[in-house]
């Protein structure tokens, strides 16, 4: 850590520094020192996530890995890319990053937790490296404080906020690129940076406000000369409006909060300030936070957003005094959260207006301003480097301490959403999570408990209802499952597992045409999904339409042309309407397919010994 004589208002070229940053440096070499800080930042994030690395699968880990389709089968990459509606959210980046850790290590969740805290370790140093670049004070003990501060264990210990770490990794790429090219202004670097906030995008678009940060640091950087970069964000801010629009376009239109525009602008300005305060003080942090009334008949409410309208005209009007560096530290903070604080609405609101995750990226503005900050009050009251270097080490082992424990919470689904409870006992995500956890494991009447809590505080969410037919499925309540599953279908009217479930258990019922309706249904509104064309096709079959039957199997095999199962039933459906040469093609494809199946190639033996008779 440097020390300078003169700490107050200097000049450099013309320009006044700032009490967050000096002059931008150039590049550091690669010596010694970088060595061991990049090694120390990596070695500190691996030992405080130490408790993650073990745990298990949690919350969406389902969707996005050890249940999706996608990420376990082998033909699953090129739907990745070329299907946006099969993914939970097309982030193709990181559901590609998923299917070639399912190919190095199956399901082992310890190498995935593995990916994210190295990713984690590598966005420090990067943070470092950029922070260094810029020339702000305490660059290394604000990298290691993003490492080990305890709001980033959502993203950190969550399978799922792969999108997040990546996106991070690929967006502090980005900057770093953007910031040397504010001296180099060479062309191929230029483009590498582009690619990789394009790559960033396709990882997770939260990252979308990215160029207005570079705008800023580049009117930061260089005062007189920041116009001239505008054309050159050009492909960024097209590239934040595209993906952005394909984020948008995959949320859920029917799960939204019913705020009004102006309640909107109200949370907004208060989820700032929550986020703030959980870094300045990182206490009491849940996976699942209460939701605030948003009363714009209430004056205090409006204190949230005017404090940030007041402490950004303060810093731009004292601009030529302390430097632009602070006022463009909180505006990049306010940018980069925006897509999270809720003034266009997200599914995620449901359950609650903030998140930990939600300002993983953001949180280096703040934590680089702070340390900065008291590392300059540190020199102008003239404290020695020793002390303060001591000062920053209990922080930072403070900091690590609390990461340590949180990360523990993670251990699995069942100690993550029981801790959620305690702290939070009306968090209907909280219950219906442990319903299912608790529905893994078999205790039913348990999780029945937990899904009824989650349907009186959230009464209008669909999926709740169907986890709920599904244990009364299990426990051979079907006319109850039933009921629960039209109550699902109501609320949720595109979910193609909730008709599919529907229409199961009307068959099992003896309602086969309902049935046949349920599923028909859910293969309108996912065409492309094989499965349903597959159920549909086997109660058609059972019905002696023949026809229909085979025309939903070969519907099947054109989407999942490599899945043996669905070639077999179109085996058999073509076998039954006499069409013998068809089917023997199919199962001709089903022994390529299954070289060791005994039973297809005895199907394919009587198929051939049939045609030979006739």
């Amino acid at each position: 850590m440097r020390k300078t004589r003169r700490v107050g208002r200097t000049r450099t070229r013309g320009r006044a520094t700032t009490p967050v940053a000096r002059t931008a440096a150039p590049p550091a070499p690669r010596d010694a020192s970088t060595v061991v800080g990049t090694l120390a930042l990596i070695g500190v994030s691996l030992l405080v996530y130490i408790p993650a690395l073990w745990a298990g699968w949690v919350w969406d880990d389902r969707e996005y890995v050890w249940g999706n389709p996608l990420v376990l089968g082998p033909a699953g990459l090129r739907d990745i890319w070329l299907h946006p509606s099969a993914l939970p959210q097309y982030y193709p980046v990181v559901f590609t990053l998923f299917w070639l850790q399912h190919a190095l290590w199956g399901l082992n969740p310890f190498g995935y937790h593995l990916v994210n805290v190295l990713l984690h370790g590598v966005n420090a140093c990067l943070v470092w490296g950029l922070l260094r670049r810029l020339g702000v004070s305490g660059a290394f003990v604000a990298a290691a404080v993003f490492a080990v501060h305890p709001v980033q264990v959502e993203t950190v210990a969550w399978v799922t906020e792969l999108k997040n770490v990546l996106s991070g990794t690929l967006a502090l790429f980005a900057l770093r690129v953007w910031i040397d090219g504010l001296e180099t202004r060479t062309w191929r670097r230029y483009w590498l940076g582009v690619t990789a906030f394009v790559a960033g995008l396709l990882s997770k678009t939260a990252i979308s406000p990215l160029p207005l940060v570079m705008l800023a640091l580049a009117w930061w950087r260089r005062p007189t000369e920041w116009r001239r970069t505008v054309p050159r964000l050009v492909p960024f801010v097209l590239a934040s409006v595209a993906l952005g629009a394909v984020t948008l376009w995959r949320e859920p239109a029917d799960m939204t909060t019913g705020l009004s525009p102006a309640q909107r602008c109200l949370l907004a300005g208060r989820a700032v300030w929550f986020y703030v305060g959980k870094l300045l003080w990182p206490a009491d942090l849940m996976t699942i936070y209460p939701r605030w009334p948003v009363d714009v008949g209430a004056p205090i409410q409006y204190s949230g957003p005017l404090a940030i309208a007041a402490v950004l005209g303060a810093l731009w009007s004292t601009r030529s005094r302390i430097g632009r560096g602070p006022l463009v530290a909180v505006a990049a903070f306010v940018a980069v959260l925006a897509p999270s604080l809720g003034l266009q609405e997200f599914s995620f609101m449901l359950a609650a207006y903030v998140a930990d995750h939600f300002q993983y990226l953001a949180s280096v503005s703040v934590i680089a301003l702070g340390v900065a900050g008291l590392t300059r009050v540190g020199e102008r009251l003239r404290v020695g480097p020793a002390a303060v270097r001591a000062a920053f080490s209990v922080l930072i082992a403070g900091l690590a301490l609390l990461t340590w424990r949180q990360a523990q919470v993670y251990r699995d689904e069942e100690t993550l959403w029981r801790a959620a409870l305690t702290r939070n006992p009306q968090a209907w995500v909280a219950h219906w999570g442990l319903g299912q956890a608790l529905q893994q494991r078999g205790s039913l009447d348990e999780a029945l408990e937990h899904f009824r809590s989650a349907a009186q505080l959230q009464p209008d969410y669909g999926a709740i209802y169907y986890d709920w037919g599904q244990v009364l499925d299990a426990q051979g309540h079907t006319d109850d499952a039933i009921a629960q599953y039209r109550t699902a279908v109501r609320l949720s009217p595109r979910r193609v597992d909730i008709r599919l479930a529907l229409g199961n258990a009307l068959a099992r019922s003896g309602q086969v045409a309902a049935a046949i309706d349920a599923i028909r249904q859910a293969a309108q509104n996912a065409p492309e999904d094989a499965s349903t064309r597959y159920a549909l096709g086997g109660l058609l079959l059972q019905q002696g339409q023949l026809d229909a039957a085979a025309g939903e199997f070969a519907a099947a095999v054109r989407l999942r042309p490599g899945d043996a199962d669905l070639r077999t039933a179109l085996a058999v459906a073509l076998l039954a309407q006499g069409r013998l040469d068809a089917g023997i093609e199919q199962y001709r494809a089903v022994v390529r397919l299954k070289p060791d199946d005994a039973e297809a190639r005895q199907r394919l033996e009587a198929a051939l010994a049939a045609r030979g008779t006739r």
